[in-house]
């Protein structure tokens, strides 16, 4: 029987957990209540901008540890997603199978959602990044 677990982290953040001990890795997700639809009248664009900046770094990880525990530790990010009325980020590793690495992954994804940080370079690099996938 699979157990869900929930907490909250140091840094407010509450997560669901489900464990399985058959699996060879581990899933996380994560969403925001900020969608498509949500974006002011003549600003189309600004979810999918919100969801590149967000995913970058925050006041206690930097783009490179970002980089690192996301694609080293954790195996990468799987996908990223807008919809109407949410955005989303959901990755599997098969590199975190303990709980081990689980607190680290959940604290960073967490960390760079709750507090994103950025400065107008990377706003251009990632209106660049949005526009070239359009």
């Amino acid at each position: 029987m699979r157990k869900v677990s929930t907490d909250v982290l140091p840094n407010g953040l509450r997560w669901y957990g489900q464990y399985d001990p058959s699996a060879s890795g581990f899933v996380c997700g994560i969403g925001v209540r900020v969608g498509s639809a949500l974006s002011p009248r003549g600003k189309s664009g600004l979810a999918h901008l919100t969801e590149h900046l967000v995913f970058r770094q925050s006041p206690r990880y930097t783009l490179a540890d970002t980089y690192f525990y996301c694609s080293k530790l954790m195996g990468g990010f799987g996908q990223m997603q807008i919809a109407t009325d949410a955005t989303s980020m959901c990755f599997m590793s098969p590199l975190i199978r303990t709980y081990r690495n689980m607190d680290v992954a959940f604290d960073v994804i967490a960390d760079i959602v709750r507090s994103p940080q950025f400065d107008g370079a990377a706003v251009q690099t990632e209106i660049a990044a949005v526009l070239n996938e359009h």
